[in-house]
């Protein structure tokens, strides 16, 4: 069998709604394993030595290469990465964020049983993993639920600015033939 291999940014994010991605992260690994995606000027890595040899030489592989990112959590490097990530573990400590266990797990249990109401096949991201964060998230900003449409809205508008795409893509984008 011949896998096509992705040539566009959209297809990397549409790999991983492949009922079966294996056989492309196989053919990366064999046939691509430092593989452009020239329209990102961005470099796919998919052998773990490789990556670890990134994420551990920062000096040489800085993540402010990227274009267009600023200079927070991951688009920084070491000390400016270390040291937001230090303030922002704190922040997101057990202790901070068992406040919220109740309401997480009574969205949570909403949104599922929302899904369950509707009956048949359903989509798991815009039923439960988009809309839980998405509530959390407003719940911490104190936007009112009426506004959450809106707040939808900025987010992926948010999404689209830092990554180029959103999941509306049509995952036929990337074919294995």
């Amino acid at each position: 069998m011949t896998v096509s291999l992705p040539q566009r940014a959209r297809d990397l994010v549409l790999l991983a709604s492949l009922p079966d991605p294996y056989p492309v992260y196989r053919a990366l690994r064999e046939r691509s394993p430092a593989h452009r995606i020239a329209e990102r000027n961005t470099v796919l890595l998919s052998r773990h030595a490789d990556c670890d040899l990134v994420l551990r030489s920062p000096e040489v592989f800085s993540s402010r290469a990227q274009a267009g990112m600023d200079p927070v959590l991951i688009g920084a490097d070491p000390p400016e990465h270390t040291r937001m990530r230090r303030f922002l573990a704190k922040a997101f400590s057990p202790a901070q964020v068992a406040p919220w266990e109740d309401f997480v797990r009574e969205t949570a249990r909403d949104l599922v049983g929302r899904m369950r109401r509707a009956g048949g096949p359903v989509d798991l991201v815009e039923g439960f993993t988009v809309p839980l964060p998405l509530a959390v998230m407003r719940e911490l900003l104190q936007i009112p639920v009426a506004l959450t449409p809106r707040f939808r809205q900025w987010t992926d508008a948010m999404s689209v600015a830092a990554n180029g795409t959103l999941r509306t893509l049509e995952p036929a984008a990337i074919q294995a033939a």
